[in-house]
């Protein structure tokens, strides 16, 4: 991983106090000393380790609003980026805004995920969090016509793709690509993760749960905000399976002082913006929260992103929270030592990139053992009556569960030389469809839609400074 930038221990205890969406005296004041440091020290690799992280634009809100004494060319570098990240946001929000209204027109109900929903309610810009895509939830037999929604406005399935159909067969979301570089990529996703990690969310119970929501104009769902958190707690957890155990910050400075981290920094402020405004807006957030961990099977998942998230600026009662909530789960305590100067960073594991043409981690084969044969808390949970059924039910469930997940297995392994082979003949419709967005009737609809309701980032970007 050489040539990738990375910070020292210094920088990176630094740049922490400096990760707070929302604005309060005392953490402003805990940036005063920070800010001077990442002043003194700060560069194009300092830049690049924080664009990577997707907190930039919320680093320099926080070191803008204090006046950090940053030098001329520092400073020109800082706005830049923003000035880049903001023109990424409104590019991201249009997208969005395509796809729901094409979705919408074909009767279908889309979900917000990730952050495409956290900009709605729990950033006050969304230009603080970068997306590197968009990413929204459908049910499974509504996936091809979202295909036909996306492409309509744009996106496309690149040549070198798999068809669609083996996506739905090994993974649990399927990427589409800009057709013009005023749109980003779309994940659509049809689970909120792969079945081998044995979470156990139902998906009619979350679109059941889920709420109603604005977004510029348009109504959209969303997922309720439990259900948000438990995703955001997992997802981040299907990257860090194993984080080191002890002290929490030490390993979170690791995360930014390695070229090669397993998480981003700014899933860690998703979620501790996110249980502000839990600890905040939801008296009995304890109780829902740790049934709904229950629900989803992900106990051990929400222990370990809390511990971590509380390594970012929280609130003083989110920051109760999630010690009642560790110990009710039975989980170690969430306090970290203030002071890390001296300690030693721990070896992180790299994150493993998904395959260029599968689109998902080859590491994830790893989990299929543990699929097979999961354990038995798992097989009550995913069929629901197993705790009321005698013990003499489980081993047939359990040998049953193991057939249709190995059948599952030997079919794709069987399939995979006609998905392979399929591309060939689907790079022409494909190709046809990306000439299709390229259009100039469809470029211009685009550049016109781009221009009314996006392509103000600049201009938002100076009204907020």
């Amino acid at each position: 991983m050489t040539g990738v930038p990375t910070l020292d221990h210094k920088l990176a205890r630094a740049v922490l106090p400096t990760l707070f969406v929302e604005e309060d005296p005392e953490k402003s004041e805990r940036v005063g000393e920070s800010g001077l440091i990442l002043a003194e020290d700060s560069g194009r690799d300092l830049l690049a380790v924080l664009e990577l992280h997707g907190v930039l634009p919320l680093v320099w809100r926080n070191l803008s609003a204090e006046g950090v004494p940053f030098s001329g060319v520092n400073r020109e570098q800082f706005e830049e980026r923003d000035r880049a990240n903001r023109a990424h946001a409104e590019r991201s929000q249009l997208t969005l805004d395509r796809f729901v209204g094409e979705a919408k027109k074909s009767g279908l109900e889309v979900l917000l995920l990730k952050g495409a929903s956290l900009v709605l309610d729990v950033y006050p810009d969304p230009a603080l969090r970068p997306q590197g895509d968009v990413d929204v939830l459908l049910r499974e037999n509504e996936v091809a016509e979202a295909v036909r929604a996306a492409g309509r406005c744009g996106l496309v399935l690149n040549e070198g793709q798999f068809p669609a159909w083996w996506y739905r067969l090994v993974h649990f979301h399927l990427k589409l690509h800009p057709a013009v570089s005023l749109l980003t990529e779309l994940e659509i996703h049809w689970r909120l993760q792969s079945p081998a990690l044995l979470l156990t969310p139902a998906l009619e119970s979350l679109f059941a749960r889920s709420r109603q929501v604005e977004c510029r104009g348009e109504v959209v769902g969303d997922l309720d905000p439990f259900d948000r958190f438990m995703h955001l707690s997992t997802h981040l957890m299907s990257h860090w399976r194993n984080p080191p155990p002890g002290d929490v910050l030490p390993v979170v400075c690791g995360i930014l002082t390695d070229p090669a981290p397993p998480i981003r920094l700014k899933w860690l402020v998703d979620l501790g913006a996110a249980l502000n405004l839990l600890s905040r807006e939801f008296p009995d957030a304890l109780s829902i929260l740790v049934d709904r961990s229950r629900e989803w099977n992900g106990e051990k998942e929400l222990a370990a992103a809390l511990r971590f998230t509380l390594a970012t600026p929280v609130s003083n009662v989110a920051a109760d929270l999630a010690d009642r909530i560790l110990a009710k789960l039975g989980g170690e305590g969430a306090s970290f030592p203030s002071s890390v100067s001296a300690a030693k960073v721990p070896p992180l594991v790299e994150l493993p990139r998904p395959h260029d043409d599968l689109d998902f981690r080859i590491d994830a084969l790893s989990l299929l053992p543990r699929w097979v044969f999961p354990p038995r808390i798992y097989l009550a949970r995913e069929y629901g009556c197993l705790d009321r059924w005698p013990r003499l039910l489980y081993p047939p469930v359990r040998a049953g569960h193991a057939v249709v997940v190995l059948a599952r297995t030997f079919l794709a392994l069987f399939l995979f030389p006609f998905a392979w082979s399929g591309r060939s003949f689907l790079a022409r419709s494909r190709r046809d469809r990306k000439k299709e967005a390229l259009s100039p009737d469809a470029v211009l609809d685009l550049v016109v839609e781009w221009k009314g309701k996006g392509g103000q980032a600049e201009e938002r970007g100076k009204d907020s400074q």
